[in-house]
């Protein structure tokens, strides 16, 4: 894989940044070269190694520990991480292994499949690129999740899933990361985790989200056109007036909520009252805010 190499500052931050692109990722382009194979499969990570589901008497099962393989894992923001290595088997049930090594905040979708079973395998990672998108290169946003989802049924079968491939950075412009700096570092999960998280809320949290507008909610200033600086923020509005909301980010430090009403679309910020610490502690910042008087 041609790469650039990163300089001793900026190494551990890429490490970073790959580590939560593969934690967050849910499936992931497996090419096995010698055996002509490639297709998608679902994933799970476990402490920087990938895990793929697969079919018993599926190519990757049968090539396990005698090839090398290539796993291209898209980014939810257009990152394109590559990693090299050898697959082997692991030993137990496929279903136990997922949801033991499941992170916080991921509940792990069995592939349907065939009646040769389920094998996990892991990928032993000896190459790690790291290609970030340029600003001419608008990076796919994870083309569906939902794409992503419906090929965890496609994995267990003896073909690993066909799909298009996202709009990708090339690997021509990647950033090696050293093993030892991608081994030590630790991804950070509120990141990798908040589509997910965005997307529960949205679907299962949906008046919920509305309180909490109406209580916590501050309007972001919008820019004047013309370049005359923010414009006064509007306070949110009442809840009969609200047809619809929905969380447009997630950070640490709180949610950012997209309010539709009888005047328009506004941008809304919410503060939690302590930063969130793990995916977990976002139930915790939620009971708070609608338990709270408004501040």
């Amino acid at each position: 894989m041609a790469a650039e190499e990163p300089d001793d500052d900026t190494m551990p931050r890429l490490a970073i940044h790959a580590r939560t692109v593969l934690a967050g990722a849910r499936h992931a382009l497996l090419t096995l070269p010698g055996a002509r194979v490639c297709g998608w499969t679902g994933l799970i990570d476990d402490g920087g190694e990938p895990v793929l589901l697969v079919g018993a008497g599926s190519p990757p099962t049968l090539t396990a520990g005698s090839r090398r393989c290539r796993l291209d894992v898209p980014g939810f923001t257009g990152e394109r991480l590559v990693l090299g290595g050898q697959l082997r088997t692991m030993p137990g049930s496929a279903e136990q292994i997922a949801r033991r090594i499941a992170g916080p905040g991921l509940r792990p979708t069995m592939p349907d499949y065939d009646d040769d079973g389920l094998v996990a395998l892991a990928l032993s990672v000896d190459e790690v690129l790291l290609c970030l998108p340029t600003p001419t290169e608008p990076g796919a946003r994870r083309r569906g999740s939902r794409a992503g989802r419906r090929v965890n049924a496609l994995a267990g079968r003896r073909e690993l899933g066909r799909g298009a491939e996202p709009r990708w950075p090339s690997t021509a412009s990647g950033r090696r990361i050293e093993l030892d700096a991608y081994a030590l570092a630790e991804p950070d999960l509120i990141a990798a985790y908040a589509p997910d998280l965005i997307e529960h809320l949205n679907t299962a949290h949906a008046g919920q989200l509305r309180l909490i507008a109406a209580a916590h909610g501050r309007a972001v200033a919008a820019e004047v056109p013309g370049g005359a600086g923010p414009a006064v923020p509007m306070r949110p509005a009442d809840l009969a007036s609200v047809a619809g909301i929905a969380v447009g980010t997630l950070d640490r430090d709180g949610l950012t909520l997209w309010q539709v009403d009888e005047a328009g679309a506004h941008e809304l910020r919410v503060t939690f009252h302590n930063p969130l610490t793990e995916p977990r502690s976002l139930g915790l910042e939620l009971r708070r805010l609608l338990t709270e008087p408004s501040r």
